[in-house]
């Protein structure tokens, strides 16, 4: 009867194991940087939309005005999903506890986000829309616009954590309001920690942009620096 021994692990194996031990918190680091740029330019483009009133269609972010196909090609919008996705798996080792319990959340919502950009691009592919839409549409634009809709959902994917307000200001606008709260946002884990971070939103008869709950908790949006 003969034995045998298992090999060294392989590189990329090594690197994973780095990634979710060691290498975690940088990791992490990076990965919250891509979330935030990310989150970042659909914010601007709901602050072009409610606060500075640009059309829609012109309402482009920041990259989005010198370079209009970052907005319009469904490839780029998929490819970024694809990307948050393979990241959130990538990363979800190193989670334990109720950090895991988050990142769990984290990577049911991306992958439903995943798989409505999927349907946005095999449609641009195909040429042909759902529900007699003029447009690409996923299933929840039915009853939430695009703009406002994937603001939310990158809002939601980000580190777990805390966020605790501690100073509120609004601005009452023609049919709506805008308001910003300031506070500590920690992660779950303890990795992170940001003072000064702000969430913004709106309310009224436009679309919630994003909102804090009555204690100004907010336990799984990422901070804007």
């Amino acid at each position: 009867m003969s034995t045998g021994t298992q090999g060294p692990p392989s590189r990329s194996r090594r690197a994973f194991e780095a990634l979710n031990t060691s290498w975690h918190k940088n990791g992490l680091r990076i990965f919250l940087v891509i979330v935030l740029a990310h989150w970042a330019e659909h914010l601007t483009q709901a602050i072009q939309i409610y606060a500075l009133g640009w059309p829609v269609p012109e309402a482009r972010g920041v990259l989005g005005i010198p370079f209009p196909w970052l907005v319009t090609s469904e490839w780029m919008h998929y490819g970024h999903a694809l990307v948050m996705l393979g990241g959130i798996i990538l990363l979800r080792p190193g989670f334990t506890g109720r950090s895991r319990t988050w990142w769990n959340v984290t990577l049911g919502v991306q992958t439903w986000h995943h798989f409505e950009h999927l349907l946005l691009l095999t449609q641009a592919l195909a040429g042909s829309y759902l529900f007699g839409k003029a447009a690409p549409t996923s299933i929840v634009q039915l009853v939430m616009p695009r703009v406002e809709l994937h603001l939310f959902y990158n809002a939601l994917v980000g580190v777990p954590g805390t966020f605790t307000a501690r100073r509120l200001s609004c601005v009452s606008h023609p049919g709506h309001e805008t308001c910003e709260w300031i506070g500590t946002f920690r992660s779950t884990d303890g990795t992170v920690e940001r003072t000064a971070a702000r969430l913004y939103g709106s309310f009224g008869r436009h679309a919630t942009v994003s909102k804090a709950d009555s204690e100004g908790r907010c336990p799984h949006l990422p901070p804007r620096r």
